[in-house]
């Protein structure tokens, strides 16, 4: 019995320690914004914030060419010092909608940005955007717009992931400077159905193992 228990636990220390093999990236990413009561306007170009972890930690604070919805932004003329290089309006309702629904397409390219040999782009799929105020970090009107969608980075698959972009202004005009602040986080990865299924097959395999040589002794 007790060769059968070492077995056994051994078995499931593996198991756990497979589960818990991926890691959850971070990054931030910070800029100027304006917005409406059902529209928000990207500044180009924005910056990475420190601290950025796991795959996106090749992207430092020394990162000060992020650019919002690229394929929206416009060329503001060279005297322009503030809030230049505005993107097309985003519109928005409140609570959930998809791009395809507000833009005609399936995602649309958020944002980018290269340093080095790293290349980091986020598609979004959908988003969801509330009101808020007089709540901790927003002592103003915020407004905060939770994107789902994909990341593209150098190197790398694919991989799902969600950028929560909040921003503070005074009113709902829209008149007002805000600055905008975004963090990304990259979902775990999955381990893929044929991966598990290997694995039931091998410790369906040991416990068989174990099971006759228990029997022998």
């Amino acid at each position: 019995m007790l060769k059968r228990l070492a077995i056994l636990s051994a078995l499931v220390v593996a198991t756990a320690s497979f589960a818990n093999a991926a890691t959850i990236s971070q990054i931030s990413i910070g800029g100027n914004d304006s917005f409406t009561n059902n529209s928000i306007i990207f500044y180009n170009p924005g910056f990475v914030g420190p601290g950025s972890t796991g795959n996106f930690s090749v992207f430092t604070a020394a990162d000060t060419n992020v650019q919002f919805f690229p394929g929206f932004a416009t060329i503001s003329p060279s005297s322009c010092t503030v809030m230049c290089n505005p993107t097309a309006a985003l519109p928005f309702s409140l609570g959930f909608q998809t791009v395809m629904s507000r833009l005609g397409v399936p995602n649309v390219l958020a944002l980018t940005t290269t340093q080095g040999a790293n290349t980091l782009n986020f598609f979004m799929t959908d988003y969801t955007v509330t009101f808020m105020s007089a709540v901790t970090g927003c002592s103003l009107t915020c407004l905060d717009v939770t994107a789902n969608g994909f990341f593209q980075q150098t190197g790398l698959p694919n991989t799902n992931g969600l950028f929560t972009f909040t921003t503070q202004a005074v009113d709902l005009s829209g008149t007002t400077e805000v600055t905008l602040s975004a963090t990304g986080t990259e979902a775990a990865p999955t381990p893929e159905p044929a991966s598990l299924m290997l694995l039931g097959t091998g410790m369906l395999g040991a416990v068989g193992l174990a099971r006759r040589k228990f029997l022998r002794a």
